[in-house]
């Protein structure tokens, strides 16, 4: 009977330190990835014509901050990655900084319209980059693949 107790409790706290530290974390990950596709999703037009205002901005940056905070929280990232076919460590990374760089080109300080056309460009490469590396859907027109 006390042996009995003893294997009960062991294994809730076991199934809890799972769940607190690697599950909760991976979902809350996987949910913030799916925000920045999201909000690429919503924003597509703004962001392919150069025409993003500030608050888009902020959330870029915002979202990217916020992918290697919740990283960051997942004990033994790199095994869990490859068994949930998530992002790699150094994909999150390079994509967060493709973020970055979006957040920074899309700034509207430039009036000539040839440095902004400049701009369209790169912004369409890093978002691309960025479904890549993040393996996340942000235009309604490509496919990622995994």
């Amino acid at each position: 009977m006390f042996l009995t107790i003893i294997a009960g409790v062991t294994i809730f706290v076991v199934s809890q330190f799972i769940l607190k530290l690697i599950l909760e974390p991976i979902v809350e990950l996987k949910e913030t990835l799916g925000e920045v596709s999201s909000l690429f999703l919503r924003e597509q037009s703004s962001f392919i014509n150069n025409n993003v205002n500030k608050d888009v901005q902020n959330e870029v940056i915002r979202l990217s901050s916020m992918i290697l905070a919740k990283k960051q929280a997942i004990l033994l990232y790199s095994i869990f990655a490859r068994i949930l076919r998530m992002p790699s460590e150094s994909n999150l990374i390079e994509g967060c900084r493709s973020l970055n760089l979006i957040s920074y080109l899309v700034i509207k300080n430039s009036s000539n319209a040839l440095q902004r056309k400049s701009h369209t460009r790169e912004i369409y490469e890093e978002m691309k980059l960025v479904s890549k590396r993040l393996k996340i859907q942000i235009t309604y027109n490509e496919r990622i693949e995994t």
